[in-house]
């Protein structure tokens, strides 16, 4: 699996292992969460603080019919942004980050280009189909 292009560094992190992720969230609340590389080929892993602890689950992209859904789950969704947006997580204080970035996801899928950048540049790439 491709990891996301241009992913925002406070939900994304391709140098964390299952290990680095428990210590990372051990303190954070309910909701906490990073996406990482996972130790099984062609999968991210969401790893999250649940009420019970850290969790970890699968992300899997489905080549057939290019979405994403998480191991387990029949629900598929167009992107990692969109899938990450149907879960009850805390965004640590970027919901507003992260929002603009969903609304970039669903502007390219229809064909638009993404808002513009503050200071004019463009924008990151959305994680679509990555």
């Amino acid at each position: 699996m491709q990891y996301p292009t241009n992913p925002p560094s406070f939900w994304f992190d391709a140098t964390c292992s299952r290990t680095d992720a428990e210590a990372r969230l051990g303190n954070k609340g309910v909701g906490a969460f990073v996406v990482r590389p996972s130790s099984r080929p062609d999968c991210l892993s969401l790893s999250h603080v649940t009420e019970r602890g850290v969790f970890h689950a699968l992300i899997f992209f489905d080549p057939a019919d290019q979405r994403y859904h998480l191991d387990g789950d029949d629900d598929s969704f167009d992107s990692i942004v969109e899938l990450l947006d149907s879960l009850e997580l805390d965004f640590d204080g970027r919901e507003q980050d992260f929002h603009d970035e969903l609304a970039d996801a669903i502007r390219r899928k229809r064909g638009h280009a993404p808002r513009r950048a503050a200071g004019g540049g463009q924008a990151p790439l959305p994680m679509l189909n990555s």
